[in-house]
């Protein structure tokens, strides 16, 4: 008799749309992790397998008896990353909190309606601001580095 009752008191998700409505917040709060953990996989496996396929050529070449050329058993370096443009991801970024701006002001709200959500705009304004005044408060050590950089390219 217990039993039954405590199977009764259970209250089972009534319907399919229940467990959809239930799995919707878990799957979008977990699904951008998993895209990132993927990104990194497949990014992994690619250089594993790249590493993978030059070792089977250079013990095929060893077998053989070629020589092999000193550019295979380079370890390929990575490329010299593009030093970012603080001036120019500034200026996007303040084109980007006027726009912001602009647009919801223009939505034709009352003013009292549109005060709280126009000024949005102003994060990547600031944001862009701040690079701005980053880039000219690091434009004279950016200088002496281009400076130093090319004299000791000229001295080799």
């Amino acid at each position: 008799m217990n039993s039954i009752l405590l199977a009764s008191s259970l209250t089972p998700i009534a319907s399919i749309e229940g467990a959809l409505a239930l799995c919707i917040p878990i799957v979008v709060i977990v699904m951008p992790f998993a895209f990132v953990v993927c990104v990194m996989a497949i990014n992994s496996r690619k250089h594993t397998r790249a590493r993978q396929m030059q070792h089977e050529t250079l013990r095929l070449m060893v077998e053989k008896g070629q020589p092999i050329p000193p550019e295979m058993l380079k370890i390929p370096e990575e490329p010299e990353k593009k030093k970012s443009d603080d001036r120019k991801t500034g200026l996007i970024l303040i084109a980007v909190g006027i726009g912001i701006f602009i647009f919801f002001q223009s939505m034709g709200m009352q003013e009292q309606d549109a005060f709280p959500i126009r000024w949005a705009g102003a994060i990547p304004g600031l944001v862009g601001v701040a690079l701005l005044a980053n880039w000219f408060l690091t434009r004279k050590e950016r200088a002496a580095e281009a400076k130093k950089n090319s004299s000791a390219g000229n001295a080799e």
